[in-house]
């Protein structure tokens, strides 16, 4: 992996590659693979511990969120920094039972993660996610990092 595909904050992909990665999936995509799917997650409020702790805090949340995420997954899934405080998952050959379980345990993870700066917790986070999943009937999902941000978003409405 080149460096100038690695996010340089916390050393996973980044969103670039991680397009990349997505269409070498779904170009040799078959049905009988299982299913694809995308679990976008997003830190809930985070702006507030910038605002409150500074930006060495925050980035060294964001490393550990990373480093947490990579250890919930299996390790042919690809975990993305999609931006700011976005994170993506592919999970191929994967269940929607599956993938709706990842995303739950993330979540709660997520919440039981403690992180501190120089002394001081930085306080509770929490991360919504959505879930995608490639259609089974064959066709390309194209649009399948939309649908994950879209059913974030509801969620995120809902909370």
């Amino acid at each position: 992996m080149s460096d100038d595909s690695l996010d340089a904050l916390t050393g996973l992909l980044n969103r670039h590659a991680f397009h990349s990665k997505l269409a070498d999936v779904l170009r040799g995509y078959s049905k009988d693979d299982g299913d694809i799917a995308l679990i976008l997650g997003d830190m809930d409020h985070f702006k507030a511990v910038g605002d409150r702790f500074g930006i060495p805090p925050g980035n060294e949340a964001l490393t550990r969120v990373a480093s947490l995420l990579q250890s919930l997954v299996r390790p042919e899934d690809v975990v993305c920094r999609y931006g700011g405080d976005e994170f993506l998952i592919l999970s191929a050959g994967t269940s929607a039972a599956r993938a709706k379980s990842l995303a739950e345990r993330i979540e709660t993870e997520v919440a039981r993660l403690k992180v501190s700066w120089d002394g001081c917790d930085l306080g509770p986070l929490s991360m919504t996610t959505g879930v995608a999943l490639c259609p089974r009937d064959g066709t390309r999902a194209n649009h399948l990092t939309e649908a994950a941000d879209l059913t974030l978003r509801r969620r995120k409405r809902r909370r």
